[in-house]
């Protein structure tokens, strides 16, 4: 959500969760040292803050008088915020001083807004006076909420963490801004003075204000809070009397390791943090949750626009030509049929679907179909790069089920945040070209957030997100169609093996809309096979195939760390669905599947290996290791 009137100093603030800017002048910097020697925190020794102080009516005026001092500067770099009151800290000299790498307090939804604070020193602050320090982009390493109840996921890491903070010196005047989910610490006051800092909170005017308080291990309350709740809350620990409790829920967590901080710090590295997305969606709640999940969700078809997709697929008889199964009709191998069906997809869905997008260009469009097939289970995966400058673009599927989908007729699932787990180009073809999941897509199935839809709805996701399916085992089949789009000014490109026999180059094409009516991962797998190249395009650049996964043990991070959990109904499903025996409620995974050797555990069908790899029996022997770690 935009607050800044400057666009450079939003998009660095999305970016690293922080700017810093020159912000009040000398006066006000006089006026705040002088305010300061009246009031002063509470009065001892190490960091303190006046939020401390239990006179509520000495914290109001304090508030009142550093806003009053400083807003006008304020406003002139914000737009569309309320603010939310203000402090001062203090570090006086000593160890006593430090403070660790931490978190500040969720008070608002994190999938919309950002809570801001605006730290301002009121002396010229370095690593001697204990200078801010923060970790550039770690406002988006975890999703996990934060109060004083509630353990912080770093704990077992902190020292690590602080180690990869980096300080920030600031003079007076200066002001750090920042999200307060950014990691943000700060080394013990060693000179011989107090480090003093004035702090101004505020966020966007529609943010809905929030705290939460764990009542006991795995249940947490939910307040609505006021504008000036941090004055007039006290008794910090302790469930807040100066809000409105509004839901109860459990609520679990998992703390971080040093690999999870790891897998972290490489993502920044490689920009999978940092890179603002041009504009998809007209709604821009639905272009920020897309942003950090990697898919949306809305309503695009009306029955009327259903029933006529469904009765044109009857028409056409577009079953898979080698048998029931998976089947899209863009790799039909009659591709005047492709683009006849393309036309009728587009002649009665797009007019529906444009509306919901800003400035887009169509780049597909099929039908997506499952017949009754056991063998039909799709595993994570991410579909082919189709973009050049992908994360500043991006490609997408528009995935839009014409009968009601259920985990039983096979249901899409997604890992969300997953679209910003990996830098890497999807190139074609399969199986021959490697990829970063193939030896591991069983294992992060359970991580599925399975989305069970009513025909016409709309599932959006980027074609970097990790997304699967289950297989459809009732008596008929599960008709889709799916649109694919991208940014009006993006370039459309392909890129594919070079067939030299060393899978070490991968050739880039710059392609047009219609190079999806002509090839299809089968032919370009046969190409690739024959050794002949794509006709028609021009090689726009050749590049090195550096090909690269992460471990298991990296890759569960990264899911992990963006807020998924184990899907317990889906596994289990899953497992009864391949023969195995499951006991009932338990508290963890673990012992909630009981399997039989993998050689006694027989599939509902004979299999047919899909993509010539994973047959029933492969899918149970990654379900066993995942489930069981064995």
């Amino acid at each position: 959500m935009t607050v800044f009137k400057n666009e450079e100093l939003q998009e660095k603030f999305n970016r690293d969760g922080y700017v810093v800017v020159s912000l009040i002048d000398s006066d006000a910097i006089q006026f705040l040292r002088d305010l300061y020697s009246t009031i002063q925190p509470v009065s001892y020794k190490g960091f303190s803050s006046t939020i401390y102080n239990p006179d509520i009516a000495l914290k109001k005026n304090t508030s009142k008088k550093i806003y009053d001092a400083v807003n006008g500067f304020v406003n002139s770099y914000f737009q569309d915020t309320r603010p939310l009151g203000c402090s001062f800290l203090c570090k006086t000299p000593g160890t006593d001083s430090f403070m660790p790498a931490h978190q500040d307090w969720t008070i608002v939804d994190e999938s919309k807004f950002s809570s801001i604070t605006i730290w301002m020193p009121l002396v010229d602050t370095n690593e001697s006076n204990g200078a801010l320090r923060v970790l550039p982009g770690s406002h988006r390493f975890s999703n996990v909420l934060r109060s004083p109840t509630l353990p912080g996921v770093f704990q077992q890491i902190s020292d690590e963490l602080f180690n990869a903070t980096v300080a920030l010196p600031v003079k007076a005047g200066e002001a750090v801004i920042f999200n307060q989910a950014l990691i943000h610490a700060s080394s013990a006051n060693m000179s011989g003075s107090d480090r003093v800092v004035a702090t101004y909170g505020l966020v966007h005017k529609d943010a809905q204000l929030s705290f939460y308080h764990q009542i006991e291990k795995g249940k947490v309350e939910q307040y609505a809070i006021a504008d000036d709740f941090f004055i007039t809350y006290n008794d910090i620990g302790s469930a807040p009397t100066n809000g409105q409790k509004v839901n109860t829920f459990s609520y679990s967590w998992e703390n971080w390791s040093s690999t999870d901080l790891k897998v972290a710090l490489a993502r920044i590295n490689n920009n999978l943090y940092t890179t603002k997305m041009k504009r998809l969606f007209n709604d821009e709640n639905i272009q920020v949750f897309f942003e950090k999940n990697g898919y949306a969700k809305f309503k695009i078809l009306d029955e009327s626009e259903v029933n006529v997709l469904l009765d044109y697929y009857h028409e056409q008889n577009l079953r898979q030509e080698d048998g029931p199964g998976f089947t899209m009709s863009m790799e039909l191998s009659d591709k005047e049929k492709v683009a006849k069906v393309r036309e009728k997809i587009y002649e009665v869905a797009l007019p529906k679907a444009l509306p919901h997008y800003f400035n887009v260009r169509v780049i597909a469009g099929s039908y997506v179909v499952k017949e009754h097939n056991l063998q039909c289970i799709v595993p994570p995966h991410q579909d082919w790069s189709f973009v050049d400058n992908e994360g500043e673009y991006c490609s997408v599927t528009c995935w839009i089920p014409l009968v009601d989908t259920t985990i039983e007729n096979g249901a899409m699932g997604v890992i969300k945040g997953s679209h910003l787990m990996l830098n890497n180009i999807r190139l074609s073809p399969s199986p021959q070209v490697p990829t970063p999941l193939m030896d591991h897509q069983f294992a992060i199935f359970p991580y599925l957030e399975m989305i069970e839809m009513k025909a016409g709805e709309a599932l959006i996701f980027d074609h970097r997100t990790f997304h699967a399916s289950t297989p459809n085992i009732t008596d008929q089949p599960r008709i889709a169609i799916g649109l694919g789009f991208t940014q009006q000014d993006a370039k459309i490109c392909h890129y594919t093996l070079k067939s030299n026999g060393k899978m070490d180059t991968l050739l880039k094409y710059y392609v047009d809309d219609a190079f999806l009516l002509k090839y299809d991962n089968a032919l370009l797998s046969r190409m690739y096979d024959g050794n002949q190249s794509i006709e028609g395009y021009e090689v726009a650049e050749e590049l090195p195939f550096n090909f690269s996964a992460p471990t298991i043990e990296e890759l569960t991070a990264m899911v992990t760390q963006a807020g998924n959990t184990m899907n317990v109904e889906l596994s289990t499903y899953l497992a009864n669905l391949f023969g195995f025996n499951t006991n009932t409620a338990t508290e963890k995974v673990e012992e909630q599947v009981v399997l039989p050797t993998i050689e006694d555990a027989q599939p509902v069908l004979e299999p047919k290996p899909w993509k010539g790899a994973y047959t029933p029996m492969n899918i149970l022997r990654e379900i066993k290791i995942r489930l069981l770690g064995k």
